[in-house]
């Protein structure tokens, strides 16, 4: 009975250990953010943080503006990832682990230059969940635009360009590249997918943090931010991103 009891102590010092060897993360469900293969680049650089904390990653997916409620109600995770400037989210913020940088995709067909929002003036425009709040001068701009929507389904966006539903699409330059590689292998025969398209830089990258549930694990996390930042900025110098 002794040993019996002995190895069941074993076994749950074990398990204890295992899950504190692991961070719980919740991701958002957006290409090139969180995917396994290729991995994604905010993937990578979680996972570089985490080494060096001397844990591993556990990742689940949401779909990005619902993570952060979804983080509030529920104990199943010990961080929630790609916190956007201004996102009201539960917890402790850490400082930003990486930026995302938002520029406006149209087709390369498309004959004008748009070097700010008020050259978007008389187009149809999609963006993200939230876009308007985050970029500046988008809000005040869109008003003079023919049409705006924001849809968090953001495989849509290279659908509605590659369709010519839109003229303009406005998000990440590495997450609309990665949608539309992704539709593309869906979808080969789809000659509109494999239209050529052009960005124009027009927004300041935006600084995204990630929400933890303690602050002992906050001030780790930041701790080996900093240790770790030649490692994440050679991520992002090596991340393909087209122009």
């Amino acid at each position: 009975m002794m040993r019996l009891f002995l190895v069941l102590n074993l076994f749950l010092m074990s398990s204890a250990m295992a899950d504190l060897a692991v961070l719980r993360v919740l991701g958002v469900d957006i290409a090139g953010v969180f995917d396994e293969k290729p991995r994604g680049r905010e993937r990578l650089v979680l996972e570089t943080i985490a080494k060096c904390m001397g844990k591993g990653v556990d990742i689940e997916l949401a779909p990005y503006g619902r993570h952060l409620s979804y983080f509030g109600s529920t104990d199943k995770f010990d961080l929630v990832a790609t916190v956007p400037p201004g996102g009201k989210v539960s917890g402790f913020q850490s400082a930003s682990h990486i930026d995302y940088q938002n520029v406006v995709t149209t087709l390369k067909e498309f004959p004008g230059v748009i070097s700010s929002v008020s050259d978007l003036k008389g187009l149809d425009v999609v963006s993200f969940k939230g876009a308007r709040s985050l970029l500046e001068g988008l809000e005040a701009a869109i008003p003079s635009f023919k049409s705006y929507q924001e849809l968090a389904q953001q495989d849509l966006h290279t659908r509605m360009l590659m369709f010519k539903r839109v003229d303009a699409v406005i998000s990440d330059r590495y997450i609309f590249f990665s949608h539309t590689k992704r539709l593309q292998a869906l979808e080969p025969d789809r000659k509109e997918l494999f239209r050529e398209t052009k960005t124009h830089e027009v927004f300041k990258p935006s600084k995204f943090t990630v929400s933890l549930k303690s602050k002992k694990l906050r001030d780790s996390f930041n701790r080996c931010l900093e240790k770790r930042r030649q490692e994440i900025a050679e991520i992002n110098d090596n991340f393909m991103v087209p122009h």
